[in-house]
């Protein structure tokens, strides 16, 4: 361990670990909150408040890629806050919805920088902690959606809406943005279980989850798993071929790829530009991706501060989109860290085809809704990139299907 920190007191990293999964867990339950907040804000709250006080790694001498986003990201929306309210004279946005904004963008920048610090601190077994969100994830949600089968409702609480299954939630993404990196996330266990009976297990675990998933009727989970799985079956085919080929497979997949695109280009885009409408609800994404367009121009260099800045008619509304976002939020120079912070994770992520895999879905997410409140999404990702880098060499072992 490094002596910078060697005289630091290790916390109980067993109870530590299953209190990350419970906190995390909970957080797609958005009706059970008190107020704006619930059990895993809480926790993560007092588990930064704790290493306030713990001596920590200096964030701009180690590659803390999450926290180091948002350690740049908060003062260039500041700053844009500033210009839109000082020289812009307040065009777009309440101070209400700008407070809301960046004080939730702190909380994710707290529990991230204080997750990194955990992790590289006490050398903790990501694994440990991404198997748990896994099985206890599916001994929560797999009943909960049986139940949902007799009952829209439970303890007066709802498990459906519009015959979709959304338990506890406010919309179908806060479920389906928690579930859909799940069947990777079980495909990734699975690989390090031997026994016949645990693989069976988890098998059936997989398949019980995409069910879930196909019952949210969320089209970005759904398409986002549709995609992920020949990117997934690409890249682990990549990982298998001989170094002297690889040259050669990519050259041959670059060709075919590009061939294809420039052929079906037009037959691509009416497709892309349809499959977007059937699924835009009243044109309502069209309408709120023009006017974001349009409020970028007000200031694309330094943004225009935290918040909602699309207006349409009777209130502010985000942008759902999340480089829509940064860039409304940040300007280009928030865009540009963001972009740096995507690149980053992408080549971590190519290391391992199961978590790449699982991070499609995600990055459907980002293309298509706003993931920068999210913090379940934020504390996944950290979750898979930290699971790459403090992974040897993996190799098959004999385990038991703990919980």
């Amino acid at each position: 361990m490094n002596s910078e920190i060697s005289n630091t007191a290790s916390p109980d990293l067993k109870t530590t670990n299953i209190l990350i999964v419970i906190a995390l867990l909970m957080m797609p339950f958005t009706l059970i909150r008190i107020g704006f907040v619930g059990f895993g804000e809480i926790f993560f709250l007092f588990f930064s408040l704790y290493f306030v006080f713990k001596k920590k790694h200096n964030i701009l001498r180690n590659d803390f890629i999450f926290s180091k986003f948002w350690l740049f990201f908060l003062p260039l929306s500041l700053i844009g806050f500033t210009y839109n309210v000082i020289f812009l004279g307040h065009p777009t946005g309440t101070f209400e919805g700008a407070f809301f904004d960046f004080a939730s963008y702190v909380i994710v920048f707290s529990t991230l920088y204080f997750l990194e610090n955990y992790i590289k601190l006490y050398d903790v077994d990501v694994f440990f902690i991404l198997q748990r969100v896994f099985y206890y994830s599916c001994t929560i949600f797999i009943p909960l959606f049986i139940l949902s089968l007799f009952s829209d409702s439970f303890l007066g609480i709802s498990l459906r809406f519009n015959g979709r299954f959304v338990p506890f939630a406010k919309n179908l993404h806060q479920t389906a943005m928690f579930l859909v990196s799940l069947p990777f996330l079980g495909v990734l266990i699975l690989k390090k279980q031997e026994s016949r009976l645990g693989k069976t297990i988890i098998i059936s675990l997989i398949f019980s989850i995409l069910i879930l998933i196909v019952a949210t009727g969320s089209f970005k989970a759904i398409s986002g798993l549709l995609i992920s799985f020949p990117i997934f079956v690409t890249v682990s085919f990549f990982k298998l071929i001989k170094k002297n080929f690889k040259v050669i497979f990519i050259v041959f997949f670059i060709f075919v790829f590009s061939l294809i695109f420039t052929y079906f280009f037009d037959f691509l885009i009416s497709k892309m530009i349809q499959l977007f409408l059937d699924n835009d609800y009243e044109d309502g994404r069209l309408f709120i991706y023009t006017q974001a367009i349009e409020v970028m121009k007000n200031s694309p260099f330094l943004g225009n501060g935290t918040g909602s800045h699309i207006w349409d008619g009777t209130k502010y509304l985000d942008a759902h989109q999340t480089i829509f976002t940064v860039i409304i939020q940040a300007g280009v120079f928030g865009l540009f860290f963001f972009f740096k912070l995507v690149k980053r994770m992408l080549l971590v992520f190519f290391k391992n085809p199961t978590i790449l895999a699982a991070f499609i879905p995600t990055f459907m997410y980002l293309l298509g809704g706003d993931i920068l409140r999210k913090l379940p999404t934020w504390i996944m990702l950290l979750l898979f990139y930290y699971y790459i880098i403090n992974s040897e060499d993996e190799k098959p072992v004999t385990t038991r299907v703990e919980v």
